[in-house]
């Protein structure tokens, strides 16, 4: 464990109710890419605060880097039910429901990003052209 988590879990230890504190020792497994630790914090942060919409896209994010892409797609879905304007999860579930080759939802959810004056990046935008206005 390095510094900066044993700073984050002296912090949760101290106050145990302190959702942030679970959230960034979370990113810190993260970032070292101990996803099991990561989502357990994730989880902790969301248990103490569920409309805790970062924790949301970073366990969501996790599941999905590990291959449970449904599961994280669950979880943006839950993070837009906090809060439906949520770019973050907007994205996320565009790109995701690109991989999974539904097109239609990958739009829907690109578009909902532009929407709310976020940028997306052109090249993605680009790979998402050819699939608009076909039923998909």
């Amino acid at each position: 464990m390095d510094a900066q988590a044993k700073t984050y879990l002296k912090l949760a230890e101290a106050d145990p109710l302190c959702a942030e504190a679970y959230y960034l020792l979370g990113n810190n497994y993260h970032e070292r890419n101990e996803k099991d630790k990561s989502m357990l914090m994730m989880r902790k942060a969301i248990g103490l605060n569920p409309k805790y919409l970062e924790a949301y896209n970073n366990l969501a994010s996790d599941y999905a880097e590990t291959g449970n892409i449904e599961e994280g797609i669950r979880l943006w879905n839950e993070a837009l039910k906090v809060n439906p304007d949520f770019a973050v999860a907007h994205f996320n579930l565009s790109v995701y429901y690109f991989k999974l080759k539904k097109y239609s939802l990958a739009i829907e959810h690109c578009d909902k990003v532009l929407k709310l004056g976020f940028q997306v990046d052109p090249r993605f935008l680009n790979e998402l052209e050819p699939f608009r206005g076909k039923k998909l």
